[in-house]
């Protein structure tokens, strides 16, 4: 009797830990969210890792991005992409090609342009907050996301938040394939002015473009 006392007592301290860190992890995430809605429009530089746990081996690049809204347009890996909230062109300036679609916004979307985790993280993740840690001289927020679609390729994302200035460090994505995918932010730019054509791929600007249209 007593053991099982002990073990209810225990359950129940538990489950008051989880709550108190969805709390904090929600708290956090509401204030983020509410100063990313305040700009207009962003533009961020990042590195790109690319992590095979399997092989141990990891590959960066560099790239940038610029978002309004639902809009975005990212730069890297030799490729240009212009998303218009709609239609996704993703333009490769090797072969002057560009593949014309209209991507799963659940999913695909997610995965190239990070700041959209930010606009639904309530009704599509469960949410806890790991705690605080450093990153040179500033502290950082670590929350983990866990998806509620268990058909989605990646099992959590794990975002580190800078505490002073609520602007995002990293989101590192845990594929169920073993890779990992890590985007580190490096520097910010706000409320920028951007027409919305900036976010729609131009033929006109791209002579001799072949377009493929994947629709």
């Amino acid at each position: 009797m007593i053991r099982l006392f002990y073990i209810l007592i225990l359950t129940l301290l538990a489950s008051t830990a989880i709550a108190q860190d969805e709390e904090t992890a929600k708290r956090i995430l509401d204030e983020f969210s509410d100063k990313l809605n305040t700009y207009q429009s962003v533009k961020a530089t990042f590195t790109f890792t690319d992590i095979n746990l399997r092989e141990d081996t990891q590959d960066s690049y560099k790239g940038d991005i610029t978002f309004k809204g639902e809009m975005f347009r990212l730069n890297i890996l030799e490729t240009e992409n212009w998303f218009n909230g709609k239609i996704m062109w993703n333009y490769l300036p090797d072969v002057n090609e560009v593949n014309v679609s209209e991507p799963d916004q659940d999913n695909d979307v997610i995965l190239n342009n990070p700041f959209r985790l930010f606009k639904s993280y309530e009704t599509r993740f469960k949410c806890g907050f790991l705690g605080e840690t450093s990153e040179g001289n500033h502290a950082v927020y670590e929350i983990d996301m866990i998806p509620l679609d268990i058909g989605v390729e990646y099992s959590r994302i794990r975002i580190r938040i800078l505490k002073n200035s609520m602007e995002l460090l990293s989101a590192r994505y845990f594929k169920k394939d073993g890779n990992h995918y890590l985007i580190k932010v490096s520097s910010l730019s706000t409320n920028l002015d951007l027409p919305d054509s900036y976010f729609s791929f131009n033929v006109n600007e791209h002579p001799g473009v072949e377009v493929i249209d994947l629709r």
